[in-house]
Order: structure tokens, then C-alpha cells, then sequence
């Protein structure tokens, strides 16, 4: 008679298919997960830029144009010069304007996702800028291939 002994822990081929079925999880999941750090990163673009904005809105009803020089901006709202001191991205840079009285472009880059294309979002503010057809005024994503 074959004698009944009590089965501990698992087989060799359970063990397999499991370790078989965690890689298939991570596979998914980590690069979703990379994906996700990178898109919520880019809440800091937005938040300089939306300082600047305000700072511009503000400079040009007391001056009626608006400036291109930052530093003169932090100082002039700030009181001490403090600029902003970004963790992912660069500070905010001047991209062009056709006319510092109707509009002005300020924007920032990161390579947030580690490819070969820095992800740059820009805004646009006062009229439409010209040097870009298409883009109007506000928040314009470029070169980026993060979806959201």
C-alpha cells in the first residue's frame, strides 16, 4: 500500500508560474509607473509659468508692454530678486516675440522621460505669436511624446 505523506510547500512548476506571471505584472506596470512620474512632473512646468504670467499681466497694466527680462520681473514682484528654483526642469527662458507690446513666450524644458527630445511646454501670452501658426494664447506643449 502506498503510504499517504503530507505534501509541504510548493511544487517546482507552482513556483514557475508564479515567478511567470509577477514578470508579466512588472513589465506592465513599471513603465506605466515611469510614464506617470514623468507626466506629473509636468505641474512644475506649469506652476513657474503661471508665475510668470501673472508677473507679466501685472507689469504690463502698470506699464502698458510687456518685459522680457525675468530678473527685472522677480525683483520688481518679489522684492529681493528671489527667482524661482525649479527641481526638474530649467528656469523659465524668453522663446521670442514679434512685439514685447502685444505678446511675449516664455517657456521651460526637462528631459523628463530620458529619450533623446527635451519636453518643453511654453505658454504664450497677450496676442497670438506669429512665429508659431496655430498656437494661440496659453499652455502649448512641444516636443513632447508623454501622453496625457
Amino acid at each position: 500500500m502506498k503510504s499517504l505523506k503530507q505534501n509541504k510547500g510548493f511544487t517546482l512548476i507552482e513556483m514557475m508560474i508564479v515567478v511567470a506571471i509577477v514578470g508579466v505584472l512588472a513589465a506592465i506596470a513599471i513603465p506605466q509607473f515611469d510614464r506617470f512620474l514623468a507626466r506629473s512632473k509636468r505641474a512644475e512646468a506649469f506652476s513657474m509659468l503661471d508665475a510668470v504670467q501673472i508677473m507679466e499681466t501685472a507689469y504690463y497694466t502698470d506699464s502698458d508692454t510687456f518685459t522680457l527680462d525675468l530678473a527685472f520681473l522677480f525683483t520688481l514682484f518679489t522684492g529681493n530678486g528671489t527667482i524661482i528654483n525649479p527641481k526638474y526642469y530649467n528656469a523659465p527662458v524668453l522663446y521670442g516675440t514679434d512685439d514685447i507690446k502685444k505678446g511675449y513666450v516664455f517657456g521651460v524644458a526637462a528631459n523628463l522621460d530620458k529619450d533623446i527630445t527635451l519636453d518643453t511646454v511654453i505658454y504664450i501670452g497677450g496676442v497670438p505669436f506669429s512665429g508659431l501658426p496655430g498656437h494661440g494664447t496659453g499652455y502649448h506643449i512641444l516636443f513632447d511624446d508623454l501622453s496625457i
